[in-house]
């Protein structure tokens, strides 16, 4: 691919190559100039998940794993749910044992509240690395 091709398209994805080490996106602009000219359109035009979008999505929605859901995680998000309503529900049926049913559902509630902020950075890493998987096999299917 023509030079000032790759310098204007490693500048555009430049926000989601930031997940790669140094190497890789070393490694990445070199894919893309080892890539025909053909690949340019495809790449320019190409729709990526918006990592602020995901970022939204898991702090308002993280409950329900819309963020998970957003960037194509579907099985960890499926497991996560069904993981939280037992945790719920479980920790809720304790609260009819008195003091130790309290210290579980509190227990509990921290430990889901954790893993909520836990995936919020998660998902926003995560679109960034569905974007750049999608750009990778964009590059892999017009490579010379």
């Amino acid at each position: 691919m023509q030079e000032e091709r790759v310098v204007y398209l490693m500048e555009k994805f430049k926000d989601n190559l930031e997940v790669l080490e140094a190497a890789e996106r070393c490694a990445f602009k070199n894919r893309l100039s080892a890539a025909s000219d053909e690949a340019f359109a495809p790449l320019n035009t190409v729709t990526l998940k918006n990592k602020i979008a995901a970022l939204l999505l898991s702090i308002f929605l993280g409950g329900v794993c819309a963020g998970r859901f957003y960037v194509g995680d579907y099985k960890f998000a499926i497991i996560k749910i069904v993981a939280s309503i037992l945790i719920n529900v479980v920790s809720g049926l304790l609260l009819l044992v008195p003091i130790l049913g309290l210290i579980i559902s509190i227990t509990a509630s921290v430990g889901l509240t954790a893993w909520n902020l836990v995936e919020i950075y998660f998902c926003y890493k995560r679109a960034r690395e569905v974007n750049v998987e999608k750009l990778n096999d964009i590059i892999a299917a017009y490579s010379v």
